[in-house]
């Protein structure tokens, strides 16, 4: 039997991951084309069509879909387990992936005083979209959610409370609502992966926030984060994320109002890698980083929930 064409197969599975064939090149660093040949190949391989036809924006067939969801566990594991093989002989080095919003509005501020402190670790970092981890390989994950996601241990950093916050120059332009109720006049800006959060607001505040309000969604915190900032409405704002901009006055908090969330941001090591000096150095530091804010929700010292 002729071999199977292994490297179609690690571009069939990225490809499936992606919207379009576009988006999928710019993930493997080439062509849209040289994706659709490699796929090709891979079809005249198994003599059967994994792609219906079309242009750029392509759907798996229903054999498509069943030869990925078996494919892509497998695949990940051998990117899995050649990531542990580099990394465990490289122990100088650390790859963090977490999302934009996360890196821009905590990290990077604090982000200095550990490259200083140690200068001999090679850093490096992914921007990770909030609904998959299964795209990226790294040491360290940095995830908002409930700490239960399979193949990593998860250990709590902290909770988010939330609050409406905009910028001066939107009170500037539209007024500064004066009452929790009267956002219902105002523009509301929201993550697509978050809709339930001004719900949750608006339930500690004791206030139903009317039907037609509007609302303007975002796809990610991040996005809804920068366009408070911008002037372009009011966002909900997370405790630690904030601290900056409320300090240096581009946001002011509306209301001494705030709502905790269930879900939390969490330090994620994927389950059987060896914990090498650098992600050692790293929990220790953002440990530190996290206690000596009062604002953070702090869950505990990097409590550890999911079994190694």
């Amino acid at each position: 039997m002729v071999p199977v064409p292994l490297n179609p197969l690690r571009v069939f599975v990225v490809a499936s991951r992606f919207p379009s064939f576009v988006e999928a090149a710019q993930k493997l660093h080439v062509t849209p084309g040289a994706i659709s040949r490699q796929i090709k190949v891979l079809e005249a391989y198994l003599g059967v069509e994994l792609y219906s036809s079309g242009a750029n924006r392509k759907e798996l067939t229903r054999l498509g879909q069943t030869y990925v969801d078996m494919l892509g566990p497998c695949i990940d594991e051998i990117e899995n387990q050649n990531a542990k093989f580099l990394n465990n002989n490289k122990a100088d080095s650390l790859r963090l992936a977490c999302s934009n919003h996360f890196m821009r509005q905590w990290l990077l501020p604090r982000l200095g005083e550990f490259l200083d402190a140690h200068s001999a670790i090679e850093f490096s970092f992914d921007v990770m979209k909030p609904t998959s981890m299964a795209d990226l390989r790294a040491d360290v994950w940095i995830r908002y959610g409930l700490g239960d996601w399979p193949g990593y241990k998860s250990f709590s950093l902290m909770r988010s409370t939330l609050t409406p916050v905009c910028s001066p120059r939107y009170i500037a332009s539209h007024g500064r609502p004066e009452t929790p109720e009267a956002l219902s006049e105002h523009v509301l800006l929201q993550s697509e992966f978050r809709p339930d959060d001004w719900t949750a607001w608006s339930k500690t505040a004791g206030i139903d926030l009317a039907p037609d309000a509007r609302r303007v969604t975002f796809a990610g915190t991040y996005l809804a984060y920068q366009a408070a900032l911008m002037g372009s409405g009011i966002a909900l704002g997370r405790s630690h994320m904030m601290d900056h901009d409320l300090a240096n006055g581009t946001l002011v908090e509306l209301f001494p109002i705030s709502t905790e969330v269930e879900a939390a941001f969490y330090l994620c090591i994927p389950t059987g890698m060896p914990e090498k000096p650098s992600i050692i150095t790293f929990r220790k530091w953002i440990d530190r980083q996290v206690q000596s804010n009062p604002r953070s929700g702090v869950l505990g010292t990097l409590d550890h929930t999911q079994g190694m």
